[in-house]
């Protein structure tokens, strides 16, 4: 064979290896295999460089579930428990009146029922800034929320039962929570231009012991928030107390 059509046939090859990592990657599609690579490289990664988080900043893990209320089931017989939104538009009022001194707040969770509560709640929640809220896709819909607040999309596909890969956008244009944080917080647009890789592995910086077992980071529940908050100023955190 003559090197000429030797070089065309390496170059098909990989151009046709190329196209088919660039789809596969781009998908939903991940494998047993796959999962455990990647476990192997976490631990190797974090043996030899440690777990080091990628922001300069500290978290607080503010638990809702203990403060809850019920309201009518608009749908079936019945009660249905929600989070408590007055004592959730109590703690946005102390980040709104502290200045908004706050990195960001990423209130995980989905204002899918009107309440009593949702004009105090949608107040409060316009005076603070650097908030986010989850939206959802369920079958061919998108539920939003109630209330008109700042949100971006908590959603998934997965084939193995395990978070192991990430869209970053939905349906070409449904913009993901991370890359909402990315463009609102490090003013950075994701590349939008072909040939970029839509779908990405995680890494999880922060994991369930570092909260309940080494407790590198606060971890309060909503009520105790609104008794004694606790101010977030850029990674630096103190008490207050408020009357």
């Amino acid at each position: 064979m003559k090197e000429k059509y030797k070089i065309i046939i390496a170059f098909i090859h990989g151009a046709l290896l190329f196209t088919g990592l660039w789809l596969i990657t781009n998908s939903t599609y991940t494998s047993g295999a796959d999962e455990t690579i990647l476990k192997q490289i976490n631990i190797i990664q974090q043996k030899i460089f440690g777990n080091h988080l990628a922001y300069p900043h500290n978290f607080v893990f503010i638990n809702v579930s203990k403060d809850q209320k019920l309201i009518p089931d608009p749908i079936e017989y019945g009660d249905i428990a929600i989070t408590d939104r007055e004592k959730l538009a109590a703690f946005l009022k102390i980040l709104a009146d502290n200045n908004n001194q706050h990195y960001a707040t990423l209130c995980d969770i989905l204002l899918d029922y009107e309440t009593e509560q949702d004009t105090l709640l949608a107040r409060e929640a316009k005076r603070c800034t650097k908030i986010w809220f989850p939206y959802h896709i369920q079958g061919d819909s998108v539920i939003k929320p109630c209330i008109d607040v700042p949100i971006g999309l908590s959603y998934y596909i997965t084939n193995t039962h395990n978070f192991s890969k990430f869209q970053i956008t939905q349906r070409d244009s449904l913009k993901t929570t991370p890359l909402v944080l990315l463009e609102n917080l490090d003013r950075k647009n994701y590349p939008s231009k072909f040939p970029y890789f839509q779908s990405v592995f995680p890494r999880y910086y922060i994991q369930s012991p570092d909260l309940f077992t080494k407790k590198t980071y606060p971890y309060f529940n909503l009520g105790e928030m609104t008794i004694a908050p606790l101010v977030v100023y850029r990674g630096r955190s103190f008490c207050s107390t408020h009357t």
